[in-house]
């Protein structure tokens, strides 16, 4: 019976399997999980945790929280229910000896396994993972010396065919360059030292130039003049990554240890294109059938040979499968080459235009991501088809089911690549408020860390009237008057200046209208006094002035032994009634008033005075009134106090970007990982100002919201594939995700119930 081509892409596809990688360094945990499939690797997610101090010096529950939180934001990346258990450890060199793991560090990695779930399947050594790696890319097994920075210590090696000959460690002292060639003195190894300096670890880049530079004593024995090259941060990772996935027998993916977040074609698209050129051999070639069901039989090792020996490096181990492989495909060939010179042509055009698995991943990416070689499989599968076709057109019965194959295959990839969906994230903001007492500096810059920003004074004057009631009160009125007779008994003569004040026998004040001069008295204490007459007036406006005739009254200073006086005669004419004035807190009301009256006005005209990327200081500082006149004056009557005048304000102007930036910095350490501040949402109210040595002192209050980080791309991955309740149930549990809305076009019935299954086609949006 004749296989047609495609029809395996209704057969049960393979699971992947998913293995963490965890390397262990002095300051963090890094955690890699790849992917097997198809006995090939690749990155699907990353995730690293710092230690509060270094990897020696943390308590035990810290190491486990520290490697829980790595390994957690690794495994975000993971479909829903996908955990990693199989797992390969890349260790630091101070915690193996002779080829084993240090007891102390083996209970501390069995406790980690314990209390994680993690299957050990084995440890790499990182120094010879590096090694490994360097020579895989270099071609050749490397000599060098390898200086390893570590937070205060460096580790000095000296390697030759790749292999460590002699390791010593120091703490840094004076500079690293020093450091490392006191360590080379005490080297004994090798009496030539390679000329070639390695760098790597924490920033061993930003040593290079000091390396470089440096004057190397002479009684070093160096190979040629030293050079120094610093290797990327990350070469351990690539390492231990690099050399499990070859250790454990998977072929390594183009983009595997090159680049972790390559855009590649679509899932859908390269299995079709794979699993047809496989397909395509067994049609023209019934004696492959046999070689497939040896391939069933063909299974993987068992977990055990991966088990987590003590002191095991899966380094030392080869797969057990490999051979077989190699025998199937040597077998195969053996196969190929005893096939028809006829069906070997003909295999041979089928198989032109289908490009190879390594092709379709150097595929350039299109404009809106997707691959330009979206055509080729329906093109080239077409073409394959019909070949066949032609090979067996006599049997007319075979072309309408081969034909509706390839209808159905190319309907099938049509749907994968159109149909597109729109995902429309509602976000629920988070609000945060802080108060802060700030310095605006005119001209200054702005600095968060001593709360200082950057500013401009902006001054504007308005015009303007105040109405405020009148509420003083003044007396007004006539003064009592009359006239006295003053009797002196002083043997000299008395002269009363004029006002001069006499006070009743009911302490009432009245003054003297004119001076007079009253004669002086006989010595005889029993002659009479000498008398005048003067006028006086009341000091006060009232009716109890009007005294009857025969008060008596004290004179001035003088005692009234010595000298009185008395009205023969009542005063008269005393009267008095309130009226409303303009008091002084009447005028400072009005201007008051007036100065309120016009700032909002002040504000406005500001606004929009000022440039578009600045922002005005809600609260005006230093007005005054510039020019102003009344209706009347203080203590003038009246029933209400009008002022005009001129005012002037000034205005604190600052960037929007410097207030958006300082708010940024101001809540920094209330952020998490998977946290943003919305820009548009940075609002300030001001407190209180004042002028504290001519800077402007402000106390604000900051309020923001905070919004998770959306990674659409990310996201995209995730939910490619799945039915739209799964994908929305999915998203809705996200935090700060109050709506999920899903839109998919074109909308088929019946057909479109599932988001695309190219992450390329799903657009995620935020609102």
């Amino acid at each position: 019976m004749m296989k047609l081509p495609g029809l395996h892409l209704l057969e049960k596809k393979e699971k992947p399997q998913y293995f963490l990688a965890f390397i262990l360094r002095d300051e963090k945990a890094i955690a890699v999980i790849f992917q097997e499939l198809y006995q090939k690797a690749k990155i699907v997610g990353k995730g690293e945790s710092h230690f509060i101090k270094s990897i020696e010096e943390v308590t035990e529950e810290e190491f486990l929280d520290t490697c829980d939180k790595a390994i957690s934001k690794a495994e975000a990346a993971l479909p829903p229910g996908v955990e990693t258990k199989k797992t390969i450890f890349g260790l630091k060199d101070e915690w193996i000896e002779d080829n084993k793991i240090k007891k102390e560090y083996l209970e501390k990695l069995k406790k980690v396994s314990t209390e994680l779930g993690l299957v050990p399947i084995g440890f790499l050594q990182t120094s010879e993972a590096i090694l490994n790696l360097l020579k895989n890319e270099e071609g050749a097994p490397v000599t060098a010396i390898l200086a390893e920075f570590l937070k205060d210590f460096v580790i000095v090696s000296v390697v030759k065919g790749g292999k460590v000959i002699e390791s010593k460690g120091a703490r840094i002292d004076e500079t690293e360059a020093l450091t490392v060639e006191n360590l080379l003195k005490h080297f004994q190894a090798l009496e030539i030292l390679p000329s070639r300096i390695l760098l790597y670890g924490k920033e061993s880049e930003k040593y290079l130039q000091q390396f470089l530079g440096h004057q190397w004593s002479k009684s070093l024995n160096f190979l040629h003049l030293p050079q120094a090259i610093a290797l990327p941060d990350d070469l351990d990772v690539k390492g231990v990554l690099f050399g499990a996935a070859t250790q454990l027998g998977f072929s390594v993916m183009a983009d595997f240890i090159k680049k972790e977040a390559k855009d590649e074609m679509p899932k859908e698209e390269e299995e079709i294109i794979e699993k047809f050129e496989e397909k395509e051999e067994e049609t023209l070639e019934e004696r492959l059938e046999n070689q497939t069901e040896e391939k069933e039989k063909i299974t993987t090792e068992s977990e055990e040979s991966f088990g987590f020996l003590e002191g095991t490096d899966i380094a030392a181990t080869k797969p057990a499968h490999s051979k077989l492989l190699k025998e199937e495909e040597e077998e195969k060939e053996e196969i190929i080459e005893a096939k028809p010179e006829s069906k070997k042509i003909e295999h041979a055009l089928e198989k032109e235009d289908i490009p190879t698995d390594e092709e379709q991943y150097e595929m350039p990416v299109g404009k809106k991501g997707m691959g330009l070689g979206f055509v080729s499989p329906i093109l080239s599968f077409s073409q394959n088809g019909f070949l066949l076709l032609r090979g067996f057109r006599r049997k007319k019965k075979i072309i309408i089911p081969a034909i509706a194959v390839v209808v159905v295959i190319i309907l099938y990839v049509f749907l994968v690549f159109s149909v597109k969906a729109s995902v429309v994230l509602t976000l629920e903001p988070k609000t945060e408020e802080q108060k802060q007492t700030v310095t605006f500096i005119e001209g200054g810059q702005t600095n968060a860390e001593n709360l200082e920003i950057a500013s401009e004074i902006s001054s504007i004057t308005e015009d303007g009237t105040s109405n405020t009631k009148a509420t003083g009160k003044k007396d007004t009125g006539t003064a009592a008057k009359g006239s006295v007779t003053v009797c002196s008994r002083f043997t000299n003569d008395i002269t009363l200046a004029s006002n001069t004040t006499i006070t009743s026998s009911n302490n009432l004040l009245f003054t003297t209208e004119n001076a007079a001069k009253v004669a002086s008295a006989s010595a005889d204490a029993s002659a009479d006094c000498t008398k005048a007459t003067i006028s006086v007036s009341a000091k006060e406006f009232g009716k109890e002035y009007n005294l009857p005739a025969g008060t008596k009254f004290t004179v001035g200073n003088h005692s009234s032994s010595d000298m009185i006086a008395k009205n023969d005669d009542p005063f008269s004419g005393g009267t008095k009634k309130e009226i409303i004035v303009v008091s002084k807190d009447d005028l400072t009301k009005a201007q008051e008033d007036l100065i309120k009256s016009l700032e909002d006005k002040a504000k406005s005209d500001l606004t929009a005075k000022i440039q578009n990327d600045k922002v005005l200081l809600p609260l005006l500082i230093n007005p005054e009134i510039k020019d102003s006149s009344a209706n009347k004056k203080v203590g003038d009557e009246a029933k209400e106090l009008i002022l005009k005048g001129t005012v002037s304000y000034d205005g604190v102007v600052y960037s929007k970007k410097v207030l958006t930036d300082f708010a940024k910095a101001l809540f920094k350490d209330k952020l998490s990982e998977d946290q943003t501040i919305n820009d548009k949402s940075v609002k300030v109210n001001v407190d209180k100002v004042s002028d504290s040595n001519g800077d402007l002192v402000a106390d604000l209050t900051f309020k923001v919201n905070f919004l998770p980080k959306v990674d659409g791309k990310d996201l995209s991955t995730k939910i490619k594939g799945m039915e739209m309740n799964e994908a929305i149930n999915y998203l809705s549990k996200l935090p700060q995700i109050n709506n999920v809305k899903i839109t998919i076009s074109p909308n088929i019935p019946f057909l479109t119930k599932s988001l695309p299954r190219s992450s390329s086609n799903i657009s995620i949006y935020t609102k």
